[in-house]
């Protein structure tokens, strides 16, 4: 199952399809590859300097300031990290859990960079789904991966 994820993956980036088609099949192959409960994917604004959700499942619009939360955070350092107990974490953004009735216990959390490593966005993985419901290093480096080849596509699907 996973390599046909890689390979469906493989040729939506490679094809013409269109931004959203693209956003939704990197959101469900990471998805499922990771074992998270849901995927928000957020696109840096630099003209209003806030991220927007691209894709999240189930769950309407959201913007963020580009100075709130984690997803600032990861943005800006280019970083990708775990965190298991999202709702004592002080970057949390606790708003977005209370305005959509959502709860977040656990996150994998990293910048999407474009072609040339500069930072485009912020990809979110919330609640593992498997195992000891905690994200490990091992999924850290499955997604670290994934978004790297990914990369290489950017600048067909960002521009």
């Amino acid at each position: 199952m996973k390599k046909i994820q890689l390979n469906h993956l493989d040729q939506i980036l490679k094809s013409d399809a269109d931004f959203v088609e693209k956003i939704n099949v990197i959101s469900d192959t990471i998805t499922q590859l990771v074992g998270a409960e849901l995927c928000t994917i957020f696109i840096y604004d630099r003209i209003s300097r806030s991220f927007w959700s691209a894709h999240i499942e189930g769950i309407s619009y959201i913007e963020i300031p580009d100075s709130k939360g984690i997803v600032s955070d990861v943005f800006h350092k280019k970083g990708i990290m775990i965190i298991n107990d999202v709702q004592n974490d002080p970057r949390f953004h606790k708003e977005i859990d209370i305005s959509t009735g959502y709860v977040t216990k656990s996150m994998l959390a990293a910048a999407i960079l474009n072609h040339l490593k500069a930072p485009i966005g912020v990809i979110q993985l919330i609640n593992k789904n498997r195992g000891e419901q905690k994200f490990t290093k091992r999924d850290k480096l499955i997604l670290s991966k994934l978004l790297h080849y990914i990369s290489q596509f950017t600048e067909r699907f960002s521009g």
